[in-house]
């Protein structure tokens, strides 16, 4: 039985792509702040298996300077996309270490309610007898939505 594993997913809308590899995957470059272009450049979404941060976490970004913080922290010196926090902000979730490949974390849905942000988690482990690799991940979901200043709860499927 074979798996695949997933290295890194970028997804956003743009006209001119630029397409890069990592480990064999394909993914889109998303804007750095230094591109502030229209909103059709903008990053989106990431989601992978493999970053800086150790620990479990929730974590709401409404502001480039904590965007900049958080993303220096998970991903290092890679290009910084660009968010718009006027009318966006950021959700990202994170699995923590885990001891192979085969975890998996989801931003599953987000619903915008009268008192509060829902940001429905779904979190996957792998079976006792699925074919995984034998490399540490930390597993990570990051998205881009609508900005609220209403509190953000974050629920566990």
């Amino acid at each position: 039985m074979m798996k695949e594993v997933m290295i890194c997913l970028f997804t956003r809308k743009a006209k001119n792509q630029q397409q890069m590899l990592a480990s064999g995957t394909a993914y889109n470059q998303p804007e750095t702040l230094d591109a502030k272009q229209g909103s059709e450049n903008l990053f989106n979404e990431q989601r992978g298996i493999f970053c800086s941060q150790k620990a479990k976490a929730n974590i709401v970004v409404k502001n480039e300077k904590d965007w900049i913080s958080l993303w220096q922290k998970v991903f290092g010196n890679k290009a910084i996309p660009y968010i718009d926090f006027n009318t966006k902000m950021v959700i990202a979730v994170f699995s923590g270490e885990k001891p192979t490949g085969g975890y998996e974390i989801l931003i599953d849905n987000i619903n915008y309610e009268d008192k509060k942000v829902a940001v429905k988690i779904k979190e996957t482990s792998p079976s006792q007898d699925a074919f995984v690799t034998t490399i540490v991940t930390s597993p990570f979901h990051i998205k881009v939505v609508n900005k609220s200043d209403l509190p953000v709860e974050f629920i566990n499927e």
